[in-house]
């Protein structure tokens, strides 16, 4: 598994490593209830119930990167979305820095290279803390299932060495951090790499079903679409489909 025994100033303070968990994020849950998890990072080399967004589950077997980080920040509660907008941003760096792949984002919180899933994203808020769980498909094979999914590894045809990426991608999600605490702000810089804006989409959430152009998102991370009566529809989350 990816070895840390670094820290970073804001999103690695404490860095703990695990073999095998239930997640990244439930681990994170329990530190949050002991009080140690502030600039928490959580390094795991297998979960048995990885969970993406809603009541989706992610695949992780060994040979990926799978993690979560909890961090309190000292921001207005609508600038927390921010938080997700620069952990998509820092990994897509990270792997260009790595592999010199294409990496687009996908609203709300997927990394894709040709169109496939490389990359997830879940945000959770528990007790004022905020979980971000990260998971990035490197060198395992996938299941059959996951047709829709790639790796790292099966892009460019050779194994990575995952304690580079994962250091690259915490150090520059450091740097944002501490950026974002000092006013900035990324939704222009996240806007200009999602692959949604512009395109026909459909937005399930829940028992709606939303079908327009995707023009814009927000502060708050919503994505604003046009339907074809030209009403505006705010999606504040939901399962993104392009339309071709």
């Amino acid at each position: 598994m990816p070895t840390a025994s670094w820290q970073t100033q804001h999103v690695a303070t404490h860095v703990y490593r695990f073999d095998r968990v239930s997640s990244t994020q439930d681990e994170a849950r329990r530190l949050i209830e002991q009080g140690q998890a502030n600039g928490a990072l959580l390094v795991a080399a297998e979960q048995t119930h990885g969970r993406g967004r809603s009541t989706h589950t992610w695949h992780s077997p060994r040979g990926n990167l799978y993690l979560s980080f909890v961090l309190r920040p000292d921001l207005p509660p609508i600038a927390w979305s921010q938080v997700t907008m620069i952990t998509a941003l820092a990994l897509q760096a990270a792997i260009v820095s790595t592999v010199q792949l294409l990496v687009q984002l996908k609203w709300p919180n997927d990394a894709l290279v040709r169109n496939r899933k490389v990359a997830g994203i879940l945000a959770e808020i528990v007790d004022a803390y905020l979980m971000v769980g990260v998971g990035v498909n490197v060198n395992a094979d996938l299941s059959d299932a996951l047709s829709q999914a790639t790796t790292l590894r099966a892009e460019i045809g050779r194994p990575l060495d995952m304690a580079i990426l994962l250091r690259r991608f915490v150090e520059q999600l450091d740097e944002y951090y501490g950026q974002l605490l000092q006013g900035e702000r990324f939704t222009r810089a996240w806007s200009a790499q999602l692959v949604t804006l512009g395109r026909v989409v459909r937005v399930r959430m829940g028992a709606q079903v939303v079908e327009g152009v995707a023009e814009q998102v927000d502060d708050s991370g919503a994505l604003l679409v046009r339907e074809a009566s030209g009403t505006i529809t705010v999606c504040h989350a939901g399962e993104v489909t392009l339309v071709p």
